[in-house]
């Protein structure tokens, strides 16, 4: 900025310097985002974080409409050395969920579990009276060692639908004569 100041017999001239100001915009969507829309010193640092909401996870990450790789910037973003206008669109959509459908023979057992991915799921069952474990089915395949498994099976870490069947087999009863001489 320069002023320039006159009167019949001189002439004198101010200079000052304005620092820039710059913005730093952010959207989000299924989360939060913390900063934005603060005006910055030309030069600084400005770093940006953002979280999802429950049971969301980080989708995609725009930096000046440009994608970038979520894996590098997982929580935050960090604008260096300011010069210019940004923005930042940060969105997270729902983590999948995933059905754990349940069958079994002559007992009970809890009814379909939904689960989401990365996470546990519990599935508890009981026999019958008069009935115990035969065999356990996951996915089809038939559990090792079923016997340690007598009230329920954990699934860990689930990354897909599953399903688990349950079969009961009836405790043998025997017939026991006596004759009394």
């Amino acid at each position: 900025v320069a002023v320039g100041i006159q009167n019949p017999r001189s002439i004198g001239f101010f200079e000052t310097e304005l620092q820039a100001v710059f913005k730093v915009t952010t959207s989000v969507e299924n989360g939060d985002v913390s900063g934005g829309h603060d005006e910055l010193d030309e030069g600084s640092n400005y770093t940006v974080t953002y979280t999802p909401d429950e049971d969301y996870e980080l989708s995609t990450l725009f930096i000046d409409g440009v994608e970038q790789d979520i894996t590098v910037y997982p929580h935050s973003y960090t604008f260096e050395n300011l010069s210019s206008d940004h923005t930042l669109d940060v969105r997270f959509t729902e983590i999948p969920k995933f059905d754990i459908t349940t069958s079994v023979t002559n007992g009970k057992i809890d009814d379909t579990l939904t689960v989401r991915r990365d996470k546990d799921g519990r599935v508890t069952y009981k026999p019958k009276e008069h009935y115990e474990m035969d065999q356990i089915l996951v996915d089809g395949t038939p559990v090792e060692n079923p016997q340690d498994y007598l009230e329920g099976y954990d699934f860990i870490n689930v990354q897909g639908p599953h399903s688990i069947e349950v079969r009961y087999k009836e405790i043998p009863s025997y017939e026991i004569k006596t004759q009394v001489v």
